[in-house]
């Protein structure tokens, strides 16, 4: 499994243009791809692994290959909630789909689903069985962690994390307590092309939470400009500062390059200080907060 603190997101990019992206990342040096059912790619991205790894480009055992479990929820009219054997046969078909013998990674997606705790026990039993090396969860507070405490301790929560969106102490404490690696997506946020011409996220803001996100690009762009690298490449640096591994999404070589580049070099302290203290508590990937009430009741 790689070890490297950053992958190649795929959320939002089209079959065709995530199997041209991932064997771009291959090749400038990525060994993390991080998918999900969801987001309808997972086949075009196998056939790019498996044509990287038949080429030479890597091997399967220097790559990690994330997926996420779509849980469904009856509440928010996210599709048929999957129960213990649904979850197991997903898996099962989006290993079929990649043409992959195991996940490095295997994570539900979200706490949406009133039969959350059965699918994490199937996910206990998928690893134990060998189908994935690691088990996890994404957008999980900490009550719905709670629900999982007397099970295998989730590998991952990879949850949204950016300066305006820090997510709280108590979540943060809880996971450092427990093992729970942070995986952070969304860093980018901030950004005024994020998402561009997408619908999906956080639609309206106040007049107070734009002129806070004005002043925040002002500070980001502040320290792009002392440190000579790209606003983008703070962000991303910022969250690897707090010993987060993060998830860019990029189908852009150039781009690709510079993500991976903020490997090589440091946030000075007191610019850190400046970012840490621009918190809004405000998430921006999806139209409600998944962490901070994400979860629905449960089914015993």
């Amino acid at each position: 499994m790689s070890q490297l603190p950053i992958a190649l997101g795929t959320y939002q990019v089209k079959a065709d243009d995530a199997y041209e992206a991932v064997i771009k990342g291959l090749q400038v040096g990525y060994r993390h791809i991080d998918t999900a059912q969801s987001y309808g790619n997972e086949e075009a991205i196998g056939r790019a692994i498996t044509e990287c790894i038949d080429n030479g480009v890597t091997t399967r055992n220097d790559l990690t290959v994330t997926t996420k479990l779509w849980p469904g929820s009856d509440e928010r009219n996210f599709g048929k909630e999957k129960g213990y054997e649904e979850t197991i046969e997903t898996c099962k078909s989006s290993l079929k789909k990649m043409g992959l013998d195991y996940f490095d990674v295997y994570l539900i997606h979200g706490p949406f689903s009133s039969t959350r705790v059965h699918q994490y026990e199937a996910l206990c039993k998928l690893k134990a069985e060998g189908f994935c090396k690691q088990i996890g969860v994404s957008n999980y507070g900490v009550d719905e962690l709670e629900e999982i405490k007397h099970l295998d301790v989730p590998f991952v929560n990879q949850i949204e994390v950016s300066p305006i969106c820090r997510q709280s102490a108590h979540l943060k404490e809880y996971m450092e307590e427990r093992g729970i690696r942070v995986w952070a997506y969304g860093s980018l946020s901030l950004l005024s092309n994020w998402r561009e011409g997408s619908r999906i996220g956080k639609e309206s803001f106040s007049n107070s939470e734009i002129t806070s996100m004005q002043n925040a690009r002002k500070v980001v762009e502040a320290v792009s400009e002392r440190s000579g690298k790209t606003m983008a490449q703070v962000l991303l640096r910022w969250a690897l500062e707090l010993n987060y591994s993060i998830v860019p999404k990029s189908t852009n070589e150039k781009r690709m390059r510079e993500n991976l580049d903020v490997l090589s070099w440091s946030i000075a302290k007191e610019d850190m200080e400046v970012l840490n203290g621009l918190d809004m508590g405000m998430p921006m990937c999806w139209s409600f907060d998944p962490v901070g009430g994400g979860g629905v009741q449960t089914k015993k």
